[in-house]
């Protein structure tokens, strides 16, 4: 595995791992990172809560769950930058089920293009 370099600048850092619990060892050796105090730490992971039995060690009190949910496409387009008036737009065609602007169905489709 090729690890690319990096400076962790004490206070200004996110280290976020994806997935964690595939790999046990880590959630473990995070509680020896968020001890120093030097990185923030974000771990998720689809699994947490079936695969939580493999640790060895849980880093009591230094965890704190918070349950994630997909977005909603308001929110998508939110998280995208679509201004107010293009979502209100969206919602008035929607409720009126009368066809959106070719112009804007195009650039909403290019934010599904780009993710």
């Amino acid at each position: 595995m090729i690890v690319p370099d990096f400076h962790i600048a004490d206070g200004d850092t996110l280290i976020f791992l994806d997935e964690i619990q595939e790999c046990p060892e880590a959630r473990t050796a995070l509680k020896f990172l968020a001890e120093s105090e030097r990185v923030d730490i974000i771990a998720s992971g689809s699994l947490l809560g079936v695969k939580y039995k493999d640790v060895k060690s849980y880093p009591v009190g230094a965890v704190e769950y918070l349950t994630m949910y997909p977005l909603d496409f308001e929110e998508f387009m939110w998280a995208k930058g679509v201004s107010e008036i293009i979502i209100r737009s969206l919602s008035t065609s929607f409720d009126s089920r009368t066809p959106v602007d070719t112009f804007v169905h195009n650039n909403l489709l290019g934010l599904f293009e780009n993710i």
